[in-house]
């Protein structure tokens, strides 16, 4: 029988440590490939990352994002910027 193997693709810096975990990276560097067991994820520590559904987009008052997955972060921050140039309310 076989286990159950996830598969996940990135642009995963070839900096970070994998120690144990079977990454492929593509011929410039640039692109990777990550296999492994579902259970091999909580050994790669918290969710970590920056961005959103809005970053560097302009929005639209009263209108909802795309959902946004933030359980497990153990930091979330929120920022906020405009262009004007009057103060706007947020």
């Amino acid at each position: 029988m076989f286990g159950t193997v996830t598969m996940m693709a990135s642009s995963w810096p070839s900096s970070w440590n994998y120690d144990g975990f079977v990454v492929k990276y593509s011929t410039d560097g640039q692109a990777a490939v990550w296999l492994g067991d579902v259970d091999d994820l909580w050994r790669m520590g918290a969710p970590r990352g920056v961005g959103g559904p809005w970053k560097n987009s302009a929005v639209t008052a009263g209108v909802a994002s795309d959902p946004y997955l933030m359980f497990g972060y153990e930091r979330k921050e929120l920022e906020l910027s405009h262009s004007h140039h009057a103060p706007v309310t947020f």
